[in-house]
């Protein structure tokens, strides 16, 4: 097979899956096998980007790739045996080669392969031109679709006929949007025109696939005009199955950081500026348990601070900080600083005032002074239940909670005995 005159470097790279990828190479051309750095990696080192994972894909069927490597010091397991995945593990390092294939048929979800021969064949049942390049462990480029021509136009185009490939699998109508806010490339007007023609059909995948996408598309640097666009013709209210209402896009660029809650702020983002509901929104994406304590985490301390927005400066002050500090608890994983930070810069940005950012320089300053800012409340409302008499009452819980809160903020009180007496006061007879 004759490469396309062109190479791409890996000279600059270090890696133990590369290290691993190469052995892989060089150890199935040693039986006879051709071998390639295949999709995704080679893509990204094109785009001077760091890739991922280093993918392979190989003549050899998944038979013989087992029977090449138990004879080596590494790992085999057959990831995807079917359709003839088998990944390589040797120490912390793992790299997944998988089989030539051709599509024999699809159902928009998922597609039945048979093994091919051809790397040329194989990279037609991929997405996009610049998903359909190989290289050699030399650097010499395949690229059968122009994939390195597109990417150097800017456009992100798909292999063939656009509405072929989106029917094989839906999913890709939301990876065309998803590159395109990644990568800042145009999206290819013919390939628009057919995602628009199947909006309806991404409703027939799955939401734990879409949820990947949507994280990652809402990463993307230029999230914020493609989600304009998702919004603008229709694709948002499919994904949602409901009309969406869409604001301030912009303020998803707040977020271009790393945390340990990531993906969760990027999820709350976007929930708060679609203006939906945390269970409608956790069930669409199934959310697992922990991200959506993370967004309760993340509603709560967003309305508390709008139910103090009549309140001095310094009391929001104040409160934020303690408010922040008690909740964290939720996270216990995460490292507290690091969280507190990215949400007070976050809340703040939406609220558009500077009164958090203050609360949080305060919070710093204090934890250096004396360690840490403040305890947290020694009432919970299990503990004002002894003292509730009527219904009246119980319905005062929340607003009594809040008032100790403030009370014991202010350092108004500080023993559980001493919040008990207020609570009795405040919830009356």
């Amino acid at each position: 097979m004759k490469s396309n005159q062109n190479n791409i470097d890996f000279s600059g790279i270090s890696h133990p899956e590369l290290d691993l990828a190469r052995f892989i190479i060089k150890s199935t051309e040693k039986e006879g096998h051709e071998a390639l750095f295949a999709g995704g990696c080679v893509r990204d080192i094109l785009l001077n980007r760091t890739p991922n994972d280093y993918d392979l894909a190989t003549s050899a069927l998944p038979e013989e790739v087992c029977k090449i490597f138990k004879q080596k010091s590494v790992a085999v397991i057959p990831t995807g045996l079917k359709h003839g995945t088998i990944t390589i593990v040797r120490g912390t390092a793992n790299v997944e080669i998988t089989t030539f294939r051709k599509d024999v048929d699809t159902d928009g979800r998922h597609a039945q392969v048979e093994f091919s021969k051809s790397a040329e064949e194989d990279s037609k049942r991929r997405d996009f031109t610049m998903n359909g390049m190989y290289a050699n462990a030399k650097g010499d480029l395949f690229d059968f679709h122009l994939g390195q021509k597109h990417m150097n136009e800017g456009v992100i185009k798909f292999i063939g006929q656009a509405e072929e490939r989106i029917k094989e699998d839906y999913l890709r109508i939301l990876r065309f949007y998803r590159f395109g806010s990644q990568l800042s490339f145009e999206l290819d007007p013919e390939g628009r025109e057919a995602a628009q023609q199947h909006f309806t059909s991404i409703q027939k995948i799955s939401s734990e696939r879409i949820r990947e996408e949507w994280i990652k598309l809402l990463k993307g640097k230029a999230s914020t005009k493609f989600l304009d666009a998702m919004s603008s013709e229709g694709l948002l209210d499919f994904i949602f199955d409901k009309k969406v209402v869409c604001k301030n896009f912009e303020n998803i660029e707040i977020l271009k950081q790393d945390t340990p809650l990531h993906y969760d702020y990027y999820l709350y983002s976007a929930m708060k500026l679609l203006d939906m509901k945390l269970d409608s929104y956790a069930k669409r994406f199934k959310l697992s348990n922990r991200s959506q304590k993370h967004l309760e985490l993340f509603s709560y301390i967003g309305q508390q601070m709008h139910d103090f927005g009549s309140s001095t400066e310094q009391e929001i002050e104040t409160y934020s900080c303690a408010l922040v500090h008690d909740q964290l608890k939720l996270c216990e994983e995460v490292s507290e600083q690091n969280a507190l930070q990215v949400l007070v810069t976050f809340l703040d940005k939406i609220s558009n005032n500077n009164v958090l950012d203050k609360g949080w320089q305060i919070y710093l300053k204090q934890e250096r002074a004396h360690g840490k800012l403040f305890d947290s409340m020694p009432l919970r409302g299990s503990d004002l239940m002894p003292l509730i008499n009527n219904s009246e009452q119980q319905k005062k819980i929340g607003e009594t909670l809040k008032i100790l809160r403030r009370h014991y903020i202010n350092r108004n009180w500080s023993k559980k005995t001493q919040g008990l007496e207020r609570a009795k006061s405040i919830l009356g007879d």
